[in-house]
């Protein structure tokens, strides 16, 4: 007789049949997560909510899945207020859990800096990069030596550092505090409106990455910028991927050496920064 296999949860929005949320689901559900699983990881089976066919409360059921599963894909799509609910019970959980979300949709500032995985579902080829970086997070969320992180984990580890920190300690944990506040602020400003040209380009730059900038390396940036300068406003653009950083500077040589001859040797992933409107 085969063991028992083991359980992936799948969260995120579900919707009803044939409305735009339902498609996406079953897109993600059976044409990526279902046959990575059959192809790579044979030792589990992958379960959506909908899919529970056991008797009982469907929602005592979904609770029991995010506190026992092995392992939970979360989809952050739609910003759907269950899965968002489900998500943040298994965080609370400290297991293994892998964010997605759709591309170019904007995921919410509590869980940016965690890794996750941006995915498009508009051509053949998007299902094969999908699988594959899923593949990658799979693997590494299953290693021995793999600790989860989330912002539950997160909040707690710094509730018992406060609890033994020493004055010093104490010190860089209110300046990480107020980082994240600052951090807080500008993605809410980020989000009101949708990105523009600015009216004063001399005071505009415009900050690019190796490859497309990642939400994990634009809390980088801000991190290293704010040590530095002060910014009246940071974004970063969905579409694109770069960072536009407006400054009240006066002399435009200066900060653009700055930044050209400070940032690549703070961020590996940094190209240039430049006050070329990008479109």
């Amino acid at each position: 007789m085969s063991p028992p296999k083991k359980l992936c949860f799948v969260v995120g929005p579900i919707g009803r049949v044939g409305t735009p949320e339902r498609i996406h689901a079953d897109w993600l559900n059976e044409g990526i997560i279902k046959p990575l699983f059959k192809e790579h990881f044979e030792s589990f089976s992958t379960v959506r909510a909908d899919e529970i066919s056991v008797p009982g409360m469907i929602d005592a059921q979904v609770i029991n899945h995010l506190f026992d599963a092995e392992l939970v894909i979360s989809d952050m799509s739609f910003r759907n207020a269950n899965a968002f609910y489900e998500m943040g019970i298994r965080h609370a959980v400290q297991k293994p859990i892998i964010h997605m979300y759709k591309s170019g949709e904007e995921i919410p500032f509590d869980v940016q800096p965690y890794r996750a995985i941006e995915f498009a579902l508009t051509h053949p080829s998007d299902l094969v990069r999908a699988k594959e970086a899923l593949r990658v997070a799979i693997e590494r969320a299953l290693d021995a030596a793999y600790k989860p992180d989330n912002p539950v984990i997160r909040a707690r580890g710094f509730a018992e550092l406060e609890k033994t920190a020493t004055p010093p300690e104490k010190a860089l944990l209110d300046r990480l505090s107020l980082i994240e506040t600052r951090l807080s602020s500008l993605a809410t400003k980020s989000t009101r409106a949708p990105r523009r040209a600015p009216k004063n380009y001399d005071q505009i730059f415009w900050i690019y990455g190796t490859e497309k900038i990642t939400s994990e390396q634009f809390n980088e940036f801000v991190n290293v910028a704010l040590d530095f300068m002060s910014p009246k406003s940071i974004q970063l653009s969905q579409s694109d991927g770069t960072i536009e950083i407006e400054l009240d500077v006066e002399k435009k040589e200066a900060i653009m050496s700055l930044l050209n001859h400070t940032m690549p040797e703070k961020l590996p992933w940094f190209k240039e920064a430049s006050d070329s409107i990008p479109f």
